[in-house]
């Protein structure tokens, strides 16, 4: 990524645990549009036993922001016209999977069965080990402004490994 003026006060590294294992790992910043407020990062895990940061392909999402306090790591993302989605992961045997994934899609300009409702929110949660749409509405209708559906994802219990 090139550095252009104006991105002085742009953070470059952060550190944060992502896989909640009680070392810090590192996210660098890979590319930044700041037209778009995204920003795309590799990050680096720790690995205790080479004593090294190894990079971790499978965080490689928009933003990703880790959550100690329920073992989540979480995305945003927005896109031009009001489309959004955001996501929500956890580790199960050494890999992050989604739990939760929800957002609104603006379907201007599309063939739609609602003409007057364009815009569609959703949801899908990952129930018996695969990821299940559980709520889908048009919005929008009529001109008005779109809804989210509401979409809580499954407490980290059904998937944290149980201790003895």
């Amino acid at each position: 990524m090139e550095l252009y003026e104006g991105d002085e006060n742009q953070v470059l590294i952060e550190q944060a645990d992502f896989n909640f294992d009680g070392y810090d790992d590192l996210k660098l910043l890979q590319f930044y549009h700041p037209h778009l407020g995204k920003s795309i990062f590799c990050v680096y895990l720790w690995d205790e036993k080479r004593s090294q940061f190894r990079y971790d392909p499978q965080i490689p999402m928009p933003d990703p922001i880790p959550h100690p306090e329920n073992r989540t790591v979480t995305t945003h993302d927005e896109f031009m016209g009001g489309t959004s989605s955001d996501s929500v992961y956890v580790w199960l045997a050494g890999k992050l999977i989604p739990i939760a994934e929800w957002g609104l899609a603006n379907e201007f300009g599309q063939a739609v069965a609602n003409e007057a409702c364009p815009w569609t929110a959703w949801c899908t949660k990952r129930i018996n080990g695969k990821m299940r749409s559980v709520a889908r509405k048009h919005t929008g209708c009529n001109d008005t402004a779109p809804e989210p559906v509401r979409c809580t994802p499954p407490p980290f219990s059904v998937y944290a490994p149980r201790r003895p």
